[in-house]
């Protein structure tokens, strides 16, 4: 076990560093302290308008958020072993050949991938929160705890969506009437006005009242998820003729996507034919939505001037460009290298099938205005989601093409889209506060993203793919 995660760990800095310089690579995390370390200095203004304990609750629940979409990888289990790294031959398909069990390898994937976020990801957030916070006013005690229940929240979302997605990929309708038993229960809270039992989660318990009654039970969640997750793998490598009927000529009849229907007819058989299928767009998508929509609502009255379902509609904007992330993972560059097809057109392709795909987000905005009562403000806050998910997908495929899952890992790229996507979401969220039709500006982002799009397209057909 020592030597295979040994391995995985080298194999890991390998790929990422010779996709581009190592430099770049190992800058990464300085990048993320810089910017944690310049987030903190807002600390003071944040406080002014939001009790600490609340901010406490807002970080423990974005750590969460972060392993929860982390954790979705267990939902890609066999897609993974089979189509990405079958591929590419790493260690992750050596139960193929070797005398090796998908637990013990996914168990070594498992914390290979949990030691590359904590390192590069978590650590350094950390980190540039530790040395600013002090100068904040930000007492030395609470440091230490958020410097381990943060992370407990990371562990406790990954665990969690692991375990989630192994139930998913055992039984689809089980997982369907635990989400439904979770929903109902939420639902009850929230039509009760008790706001009390989004702050139970276990790493904010442990953080307000330490003691060894919340460190148990959050370690006790996180050890039984990931114990479930383990003892009930479910890996099953492609038989050697596997047979669908043939729908891609139907599909690429499609009139709406015009020349790209081929493209188009592609995504979705592949997302339809892997593990998961179109559950993964929802699997991925409903959980980073549920803690943002619980959050906005136990916070929503700090506030102040901003109007709950149009930041939330803003926030889904932002997430929905993860189906473009998505529409990728489950492709091979490989697969279109000896045919007669340039890079942009391939990727013109995805940006079809990320617009179809939108119908998803949409229907969440819907329900979240009809469960909140807030209909009045759907109009403003559609047109926001419009604009900041054409525009984030547009900036996504200009600086990442077909990778943008690995190279959002470089620094200088990480850095561009930061400064690219940041700005735009403080002004929406300033004008919302002002008048929410001023977000009817928004629109402009669309032209905008076609300007970027034009250019993305032309600038990766000079791109080759590496040997």
């Amino acid at each position: 076990m020592r030597a295979l995660l040994s391995a995985m760990i080298r194999e890991e800095w390998r790929l990422h560093a010779t996709l581009f310089d190592y430099r770049l690579f190992v800058l990464f995390p300085v990048l993320l302290a810089v910017m944690a370390a310049g987030s903190t200095l807002f600390l003071p203004v944040l406080r002014g308008n939001m009790p600490g304990s609340h901010l406490a609750l807002l970080g423990h629940y974005t750590f969460l958020l972060f392993g929860l979409s982390v954790g979705a990888f267990g939902l890609l289990g066999r897609d993974m072993l089979t189509r990405r790294f079958g591929q590419a031959q790493v260690l992750a398909a050596v139960a193929r050949i070797l005398p090796l069990t998908d637990r013990r390898i996914l168990a070594a994937f498992f914390v290979k991938d949990l030691l590359f976020y904590m390192l590069l990801w978590i650590g350094p957030a950390l980190l540039g929160f530790g040395l600013t916070a002090p100068l904040m006013g930000v007492a030395g005690r609470q440091v230490e705890l958020l410097a381990l229940t943060l992370p407990l929240s990371f562990l406790a979302g990954l665990a969690v969506a692991f375990a989630l997605s192994t139930l998913y990929a055992h039984s689809p309708r089980a997982l369907l009437v635990v989400l439904a038993a979770l929903g109902a229960a939420v639902g009850l809270d929230m039509l009760s006005l008790n706001a009390e039992a989004i702050r139970l989660l276990p790493p904010y318990q442990l953080f307000r009242c330490p003691g060894l009654t919340p460190l148990v039970a959050t370690l006790g969640i996180t050890l039984v998820c990931l114990a479930v997750s383990l003892a009930f793998p479910r890996v099953d490598f492609a038989g050697p003729t596997p047979r669908h009927p043939n729908t891609f000529r139907r599909l690429a009849r499609w009139p709406l996507a015009g020349a790209h229907a081929p493209y188009v007819a592609k995504d979705l058989l592949d997302l339809k034919r892997s593990q998961g299928g179109m559950g993964k767009i929802v699997f991925a998508l409903l959980l980073p939505t549920a803690v943002i929509w619980l959050l906005f609502h136990v916070l929503e009255e700090f506030i102040p001037g901003l109007d709950f379902l149009v930041v939330f509609a803003l926030f889904m904007g932002l997430i929905a460009s993860s189906i473009y992330n998505w529409l990728t993972e489950l492709d091979s560059v490989a697969s279109y290298a000896f045919l007669p097809v340039s890079v942009g057109g391939v990727i013109r392709g995805k940006v079809y099938s990320y617009a179809l795909l939108n119908l998803a987000p949409l229907a969440v905005i819907l329900a979240a205005a009809l469960a909140s009562g807030r209909l009045a403000s759907l109009v403003p806050a559609l047109l926001v989601y419009a604009g900041v998910s054409a525009y984030t997908v547009a900036v996504t495929v200009y600086l990442t093409g077909l990778f943008p899952t690995v190279l959002l890992y470089n620094v200088q790229v990480f850095g561009l889209y930061t400064l690219l996507i940041s700005p735009l979401l403080l002004l929406f969220l300033f004008l919302s506060a002002l008048n929410i039709w001023y977000l009817a500006g928004a629109l402009l982002l669309l032209p905008l993203a076609h300007y970027v799009l034009h250019h993305a397209y032309h600038r990766w057909n000079h791109w080759e793919p590496p040997a």
